[in-house]
């Protein structure tokens, strides 16, 4: 995001789709959204389903600019979908607004969407296949 292009009530939104898969112990996923750098919003750690080949997944977060400056502060929620098995089950992974987060409005900022796995395995793995970020305000 460009410096200086947020203002006070401006609302980022990401949305991404894509696929994903798991080994047989795939372990735990914790889901980040971060905006310059800054850790907006994250999920509790949670346990994966196993062995999971190619099922899709859909991660959604919003970021509310609260004020702007060297100081402005942002409040973020997200929400991911993760199919699970058969096409009629998914988990799902909240990543709640608690507090407000300080950043600097003036500088660019980057958007990101992160996943951590606690099993660091190459068959642990997802694949981004739609990002869309929108900004309005």
């Amino acid at each position: 995001i460009p410096a200086n292009a947020l203002r006070v009530g401006s609302t980022i939104k990401i949305s991404i789709r894509g696929y994903y898969s798991t080994t047989g112990t795939p372990g735990n996923l914790t889901l980040n959204t971060t905006l310059g750098g800054s850790n907006i919003c994250t999920s509790a750690v949670t346990g994966l389903a196993a062995s999971i080949s190619s099922k899709e997944f859909h991660i959604e977060s919003e970021i509310q600019v609260v004020t702007i400056g060297a100081s402005g502060t942002v409040i973020g929620s997200g929400a991911g979908f993760l199919q699970a098995g058969t096409a009629f089950t998914a988990n799902y992974y909240s990543m709640p607004a608690t507090a407000t987060v300080t950043l600097d409005t003036t500088g660019t900022l980057v958007v990101d969407l992160t996943w951590q796995f606690s099993t660091s395995n190459a068959s642990n793995n997802w694949h981004s296949t739609i990002a869309i970020v929108t900004i309005t305000g």
